[in-house]
């Protein structure tokens, strides 16, 4: 799932949409910036689905206010 920014100055990337049947996947959610040299990963941001204190969870939707 990909969601650009308003601004059109983010695009968040995530690969939340993958089956159940890909098998174990580490779930995530990635920050791209958007610039006039092209696209550049934000190695800052990391968002970490694998250790929630219920357990591993799988993101399904991107709101962006």
């Amino acid at each position: 799932m990909m969601k650009l920014t308003p601004d059109n100055k983010r695009l968040y990337v995530s690969n939340s949409l993958l089956s159940n049947l890909d098998g174990k996947v580490p779930y995530a959610v990635r920050l791209v910036n958007v610039g006039a040299n092209g696209l550049t990963l934000d190695a800052k941001f990391d968002v970490d689905f694998e250790h929630f204190p219920t357990g591993q969870a799988r993101p399904h939707d991107m709101l962006l206010k």
